[in-house]
């Protein structure tokens, strides 16, 4: 399959940036979505949230010990994706 290179309506604004995903609800625990490539598979890595003390801006996602997976969004038609 080919994923053209241009997109004229890419809704959100998501084609080409790269972001984290990580689901919070509103708890003290949150996910992230990794990938584990030696298992060849999609995760769900566990985190706390903890307040941002630095601005009291809001919450910040801790992922102890690891680096969250970022993902490259593609848009291939309307609000449909590859990431």
């Amino acid at each position: 399959m080919v994923i053209e290179d241009s997109v004229e309506f890419d809704p959100y604004g998501l084609d080409g940036k790269t972001y984290g995903i990580a689901y919070h609800t509103e708890d003290v625990k949150a996910a992230a979505l990794t990938a584990e490539m030696t298992l060849n598979r999609i995760v769900s890595d566990k985190m706390i949230v903890r307040r941002d003390i630095l601005d009291n801006s809001g919450n910040l996602l801790v992922a102890p010990d690891k680096d969250i997976v970022e993902w490259t969004f593609k848009c291939v038609e309307g609000n449909n994706y590859y990431i």
